[in-house]
């Protein structure tokens, strides 16, 4: 598919394996443009080989959704554990995606 047409800008993705727990989780942030043409960010999130939760955020500019999703995958990064368990370990998030360049 051309990406000029395309209505995906950036990708996001995240993940946390924990062999010892048996645990894998992702976190993705997507932005792109809905049917109307407005920007949006997506969070989705869950269990690896799941559907997971998502989130659809509007924004008015296209950079302010930049600085959201770039604040969103700083904070999760920093964050290193899903939600608030403190008996998880502390694994840190891999990129698993770099983000690719908005085309104009």
């Amino acid at each position: 598919m051309d990406q000029d047409f395309s209505p995906v800008q950036h990708t996001i993705v995240l993940r946390r394996v924990d062999h010892g727990t048996n645990s894998a989780h992702f976190y993705m942030l997507t932005l792109e443009r809905d049917l109307f043409g407005n920007v949006v960010v997506t969070r989705q999130w869950g269990r690896v080989g799941t559907a997971g939760r998502q989130i659809t955020d509007p924004y008015p500019t296209e950079e302010a959704a930049v600085e959201a999703m770039t604040a969103l995958a700083a904070a999760k990064a920093k964050a290193r554990v899903l939600g608030p368990i403190e008996a998880a370990p502390k694994l840190p998030w891999q990129l698993v995606r770099p983000p690719r360049r908005m085309a104009r």
